[in-house]
């Protein structure tokens, strides 16, 4: 770097040199004193300075660029893993990674919608406004749905074997608390309506169906089969099989037979939903 500022000046003293020969040549040309043969070869060497100039400052340009490949700098903010490579070790641009960089802020949390979810997203229209769409997201460890982000990437197809989808959510992280690889449950809105909700204790097995115990208006016991859906705020979600108006046991469900009769007590939930107790 010394070396070429070093050649820089130097060619811009011979060029200043040269232009002097010319002032103090130019009027002895012009009085007869000096020939005209040497004022053509002091512009000759006026020329020859420009351009060793130019050469010498193109090389101090290089010098400059590739003074600044000795520093590496990161092209992105993120956390810096372990550093590969020690002072003195050869290293290739290109070929020898110096460290791992991940941006944390935001963070991506990839994930797997599959067929029968996929077909609820695209129903509700959610599938053409994936920016629009909002995802929240917990971790094991947390029982609230806290954290927020919004749908960022919706793959273009599904995968034939797994039947499911890849999709991608956008998470601002600015406590970096939320860290690449960690196991998150996220929820994602297919569309809204009303739905049925019971305690998940209600449900009793019947073979490899589910049902209900519910007590009609004559008080007696009647067996329904029912659709679950998920859990959500510690109720089940029942899709099928049930009516609003339907009084369900959800209390001393070991001592309720279909056909028996019992009388049923309206019970409040914590929730202000009825219940038959």
């Amino acid at each position: 770097m010394q070396s070429a500022e070093a050649e820089v000046a130097r060619s811009q003293a011979r060029l200043d040199l040269a232009r002097q020969d010319i002032r103090r040549t130019a009027p002895l040309v012009q009085d007869r004193i000096a020939p005209q043969a040497q004022l053509d070869a002091r512009r000759a060497a006026e020329r020859e300075a420009e351009a060793q100039l130019a050469d010498a400052r193109a090389k101090l340009r290089q010098a400059e660029l590739e003074l600044t490949w000795t520093e590496v700098r990161a092209p992105q903010p993120g956390r810096a893993s372990d550093r590969r490579v020690d002072a003195g070790n050869l290293v290739q641009a290109g070929v020898t990674p110096l460290t791992t960089i991940l941006t944390l802020d935001p963070i991506y949390a990839t994930f797997d919608l599959s067929e029968a979810d996929y077909l609820r997203l695209a129903r509700s229209g959610r599938a053409q406004q994936a920016d629009a769409t909002e995802i929240r997201l917990r971790l094991a460890d947390e029982a609230q749905w806290d954290r927020t982000g919004r749908l960022d990437f919706l793959d273009t197809e599904l995968r034939p074997r797994s039947g499911t989808i890849r999709a991608r959510a956008l998470l601002p992280n600015p406590d970096m608390f939320l860290t690449p690889g960690v196991f998150a449950r996220l929820r994602l809105p297919a569309g809204q309506g009303e739905r049925l909700l019971v305690p998940d204790a209600a449900i009793a097995a019947d073979q490899a169906s589910r049902v209900v115990m519910t007590v009609s208006a004559d008080g007696t016991v009647v067996a329904k089969p029912v659709t679950l859906g998920p859990i959500v705020d510690g109720l089940r979600v029942v899709r099928s099989g049930l009516a609003p108006q339907d009084q369900v046991i959800v209390a001393g469900l070991h001592l309720a037979r279909p056909g028996a009769r019992v009388t049923a007590e309206a019970a409040r939930a914590s929730d202000g939903r009825l219940a038959a107790r």
